[in-house]
């Protein structure tokens, strides 16, 4: 991604975007919510948002980060790991948690509470928190504890339901 790209000056391709986009700007600029969850689709612009809104906020704050499912799984694979992400993950200005997965079977119980205790730390510190995910939101809420749903009613929601927008951007193509 390009660095000069910020959420003040990206190209959104659609109305659905553009809603997204000013989403993201109430969570990580301006603070009216601690955190915002964003389903939808593969390819209509999550991830993409979201690496921009990080860049504007590391623009004017620094110290945010993104991260996914998946390198969770791997940082939370011993104790001595485990520490050190809980820490980065609870007290970062900015998180951004990408390819959240409703499966059950992609949770380890241990990773699925050390989330859910990240989460925890975040709303009480009221970190700006983007969880993002290729599912439906209210699988992957159902999937969280009680006292994480009721943390998420703070926060904002947008489920994207719009086509891959990827053959726009340039991928996909037949060679």
């Amino acid at each position: 991604m390009n660095d000069s790209i910020y959420l003040g000056n990206v190209r959104v391709m659609n109305e659905e975007q553009e809603e997204y986009r000013q989403k993201l700007r109430s969570v990580v600029v301006r603070g009216e919510a601690w955190c915002l969850m964003v389903f939808g689709r593969v390819g209509n612009g999550k991830t993409y948002l979201a690496k921009v809104a990080l860049n504007t906020f590391n623009r004017i704050c620094g110290g945010g980060v993104y991260t996914t499912q998946p390198i969770l799984q791997s940082e939370f694979r011993d104790i001595d790991s485990s520490r050190k992400a809980f820490v980065r993950y609870t007290t970062c200005p900015l998180l951004i948690l990408d390819e959240l997965s409703d499966r059950p079977s992609d949770w380890t119980e241990f990773v699925k509470t050390s989330v859910e205790n990240i989460m925890v730390e975040r709303h009480a510190r009221q970190l700006p928190l983007v969880l993002i995910g290729n599912t439906n939101g209210r699988r992957l809420t159902a999937m969280f504890d009680a006292r994480i749903q009721d943390r998420l009613k703070e926060g904002l929601v947008m489920q994207m339901k719009g086509d891959s927008l990827r053959k726009e951007y340039g991928y996909g193509k037949e060679d």
